[in-house]
């Protein structure tokens, strides 16, 4: 029954949906306040799949109806296009520094010819070569973005990025569908399938994609192995690391376990991205290992002021630690002995964190 009056009524409601949800997506992502450039670009793709949605169905209800190539041109065409956002979108998450106005003017000269050799040539392997390519560059450059940030521990925990993976995830299976759609325009069972997987993913791309941060850019993670450049920038570091010391040894950051590398950051009025790389390439460990070195001394130094009468429970929570099990891991492995250990006998040397910051 709901088939059968496809083309009426219910039809053009199926229809909808997903065409005003697009472009209330569309605006809600241009109006929001702290948008980010990967945002616009968002904006801008569900806006291009928006208007292809709409098209086809003008064609498809009132002025071609029936003829269905021109329709299928019509949904062919917004798919290549689209295609070329979809790939801006992520390369404004992980490559910003790419989307150049050339980079533009080859993409879509590029989806251009490709559209007409489709149209000359083979219609369905010149689209699934496209839609792959698309779904391919997505992932290796996701890869590529991944094997960076966990290159750089200061700043792995401190990004959340997993969540481009659901993306990628998403608009692979909008292209699926619609690459089904483009095959079989004519069917009415896969308009109806379409646009009720459209208007699910395009809810969830944008549920996923409204609610991300910006993305430290690919050029900034790969100077971060790039010693050079803080070699010529000695004293920019050394003044960092005096106001590292001076910051962690007046007013005790460490003792709070939630302490995240872009507080330290906020604090001294440094570039968080920079500091990490100083900490890294300079200081020789991560963020995470200067505090808890700090945090350990913390701890010897109130087993030393209190002669042995705290517990290790206690020792832990007031030095700063979240973990229990990591306060006396770290412990164990600085000192050689446990807590317990160490609490009967205090007078246990240990090497203190200025140490850590004038090591080469």
């Amino acid at each position: 029954m709901i088939l059968a009056n496809y083309t009426n009524d219910l039809g053009i409601f199926f229809y909808l949906i997903p065409i005003v949800c697009a472009f209330c997506y569309s605006l809600s992502l241009f109006i929001k306040k702290d948008r980010t450039l990967s945002q616009s670009y968002l904006a801008i793709t569900i806006l291009v799949f928006g208007l292809g949605m709409v098209l086809f169905f003008i064609y498809d209800h009132y002025l071609a109806k029936g003829r269905y190539e021109i329709t299928y041109t019509i949904d062919l065409f917004f798919t290549i296009i689209g295609g070329v956002f979809v790939l801006s979108y992520f390369m404004s998450l992980m490559n910003p520094q790419k989307l150049t106005p050339k980079y533009f003017t080859f993409f879509i000269a590029a989806a251009l010819a490709l559209f007409l050799l489709i149209l000359l040539i083979d219609i369905k392997i010149g689209v699934i070569l496209w839609v792959g390519y698309l779904i391919y560059a997505a992932i290796f450059m996701y890869i590529r973005y991944r094997k960076l940030i966990r290159q750089h521990n200061s700043l792995e925990k401190q990004i959340k990025y997993q969540w481009i993976v659901w993306e990628i995830a998403l608009f692979t299976i909008f292209a699926i569908v619609t690459l089904v759609k483009i095959f079989d325009t004519t069917s009415i069972p896969m308009k109806a399938t379409f646009n009720i997987v459209s208007f699910l993913t395009l809810t969830s791309i944008f549920i996923v994609g409204f609610r991300s941060e910006a993305m430290p850019p690919i050029d900034e993670l790969i100077n971060l192995t790039d010693t050079f450049y803080l070699d010529k920038q000695q004293e920019k570091v050394s003044l960092i690391e005096s106001k590292l010391k001076k910051y962690f040894t007046e007013q005790k950051p460490y003792l709070n376990p939630d302490l995240s590398l872009s507080d330290v950051a906020t604090a001294i009025g440094v570039n968080t991205t920079y500091l990490s790389r100083v900490i890294n390439h300079r200081l020789n460990i991560n963020f995470f290992t200067l505090v808890n070195s700090y945090r350990l001394n913390h701890a010897i130094n109130l087993i030393q002021e209190r002669k042995g009468n705290i517990s290790s429970d206690l020792l832990s929570m007031e030095s700063g630690f979240k973990s229990r099990s990591v306060f006396y891991k770290l412990f164990h492995e600085q000192t050689g002995l446990s807590p317990q250990e160490y609490i009967k006998n205090h007078s246990y040397q240990f090497t203190s964190p200025e140490a850590i910051l004038h090591s080469p």
